[in-house]
């Protein structure tokens, strides 16, 4: 495993995140647990779940809870890097909930689900860009100056809302977002699949961001739902389960069917796997990039982790992103 500093904070966790929305529903408990020990067995430290995963017969934050009870268990709080979100849209109302009082309540509903003291990375899970900016990083340093934080973050927000915080947080005096989580990948996604328009791909205008500014990237669906795994080919139009079918759809396309070729040929050579090599692709951008991968199974776990060993050059990079 390889560890890497996040810039403008004391953070440095390991370059491969665990994505945990599956923790306890998806996944059972009990499995649940395992996957936790085999990500820090292999050297895992970065930990992401959110105040929305997990809902079960009316019990809400499940997978925050079980990341709670685990960390209990364990007695392994100082080895983990631990990440939430909360503020997120309310998905049945349309409501957006970017303000100081939801930051402030889902704050402390995942402080109690989790049950610790302080958050190492707390995120904003959506934005809102018809609300002012400068009122929500003053609710966030008011919990950073409280201790219940210790640094915030940003998900799906722009390019242009990020130079914006930057911008406020600077001439304030405050750290500001540290980080940015997005949807990214090696794959190029097909145009009009994504509906939902408060969730936000990686692009030119926050590629350049991150590349000005040196601010670390955290996206989620880095393994573009399994694409780039081996079990996906021109040819296998019709996969079973129906859940995979959403693969076709948003990643069927040439561009993706010849990075896949390159893929595999660079994986052959490397004497590792192909879904090693999609992961490795966004550890060697030319900012802090620490890929969030979603594992049902230690195996899973365990090839995941096997990514931040890969070495690439410059010219395989510049090989997989043509």
């Amino acid at each position: 495993m390889r560890y890497v500093k996040i810039p403008k904070s004391t953070l440095e966790p390991s370059v491969i995140c665990l994505g945990t929305a599956s923790l306890g529903t998806g996944i059972p408990p009990d499995e649940s647990m395992r996957l936790l020990d085999s990500f820090i067995d292999h050297g895992g430290t970065f930990i992401d779940t959110a105040h929305i995963y997990g809902l079960r017969e009316g019990e809400r934050q499940i997978s925050e809870k079980t990341i709670g009870r685990w960390l209990a268990q364990r007695g392994n709080r100082e080895r983990v890097v631990l990440a939430t979100k909360g503020a997120t849209l309310d998905v049945k109302t349309k409501e957006h909930r970017v303000t100081p009082e939801f930051i402030r309540s889902d704050l402390q509903d995942s402080l109690a689900a989790l049950d610790v003291e302080s958050i190492d990375l707390y995120w904003l899970h959506r934005d809102d860009p018809t609300k002012p900016i400068e009122p929500i990083l003053a609710a966030l340093e008011e919990q950073r100056e409280a201790g219940t934080i210790r640094y915030y973050a940003c998900s799906n927000w722009s390019a242009e809302r990020m130079r914006e915080a930057a911008s406020i947080a600077n001439q304030n005096g405050w750290t500001g977002f540290v980080a940015s989580q997005v949807r990214w990948s090696l794959a190029r996604e097909n145009a009009g699949v994504e509906t939902d328009t408060t969730m936000l791909a990686m692009d030119e205008p926050m590629l350049a961001f991150h590349t000005q500014t040196q601010m670390a990237a955290v996206p989620y669906s880095s393994q573009a739902q399994g694409f780039f795994g081996g079990k996906y080919d021109r040819h296998l139009t019709q996969p079973d389960p129906p859940r995979k079918r959403g693969v076709i759809q948003r990643y069927y396309n040439d561009a993706n069917f010849r990075r896949l070729e390159a893929v595999r040929t660079l994986a052959e050579r490397r004497g590792c796997s192909t879904n090693q090599i999609a992961l490795a692709y966004l550890t060697h951008q030319p900012f802090p990039v620490f890929p969030i991968v979603g594992c049902r199974s230690v195996e899973q776990v365990e090839d995941s982790c096997r990514a931040a060993e890969v070495r690439l050059t410059a010219e395989e990079v510049a090989l997989l992103a043509q």
